[in-house]
């Protein structure tokens, strides 16, 4: 197609504006994003490293793993200010560029999800077996907290945060989990407002304007 037609001739574009009737308003035209469509990071990290707009949260700085620095989570301060805000801009190495590759799935998902189904089941020393497999593999202590289903299942939170570190995946943990929003709902954002609990992405105005079984009810 003109989009893949036009990344061939300019191999280093990022962005595209497509255009998406014949008006003249910026509701008719959409931002395509060529980082992402291959494997690669796509434009979250392309905004962190690339553009210097996006910070990585502060419960993610520092982390530490039974008492030592956790390499999965690997964040640093490089000294840049947000041209903007005057924020810190923390930034990850875990992916060097925007198209970095990522991984779809892992072998330390699939383990996790074995993990807790054994702390679903009750079978929690073999879900402890897992997370110091894990911690192993990346030369962390092994697990020394309580060996409860509430304790446990605590870890395995904080175990696919760390595993899948930038990956995609936290907010279903959210939503599938209920784990609790940071910040949370009502407080304040330091540029104006204040934060919310919506945890889906809003409707474009195209969307809902051109599809009747939105906007009328018109279906099939």
């Amino acid at each position: 197609g003109a989009l893949a037609t036009l990344k061939t001739r300019h191999p280093d574009m990022r962005r595209a504006v497509v255009k998406l009737n014949d008006g003249f308003s910026g509701e008719g035209n959409a931002l395509f994003y060529f980082n992402g469509v291959d494997g690669s990071s796509g434009s979250g990290v392309e905004f962190n490293i690339d553009d210097e707009n996006v910070t990585i949260g502060e419960t993610y700085r520092g982390v530490m793993t039974e008492g030592v620095p956790d390499p999965r989570i690997s964040v640093f301060n490089p000294g840049i200010l947000n041209s903007n805000s005057g924020i810190p801009v923390w930034q990850s190495d875990k992916y060097p560029s925007g198209g970095s590759p990522v991984q779809v799935a892992s072998w330390e998902e699939a383990q996790l999800i074995i993990a807790e189904n054994h702390i679903d089941t009750g079978s929690l020393a073999s879900a402890v077996a897992i997370f110091d497999a894990l911690h192993a593999a990346v030369g962390l202590p092994a697990y020394s907290g309580a060996v409860t289903k509430s304790a446990l299942m605590s870890q395995l939170i904080f175990e696919r945060s760390a595993e899948m570190f930038l990956e995609g995946h936290h907010l279903q943990d959210i939503k599938r989990l209920n784990i609790p929003l940071f910040p949370a709902k009502g407080v304040s954002i330091p540029f104006g407002g204040s934060y919310g609990d919506q945890m889906c992405f809003v409707l474009p105005a195209t969307e809902f304007q051109n599809n009747l079984c939105i906007s009328e009810g018109i279906c099939g």
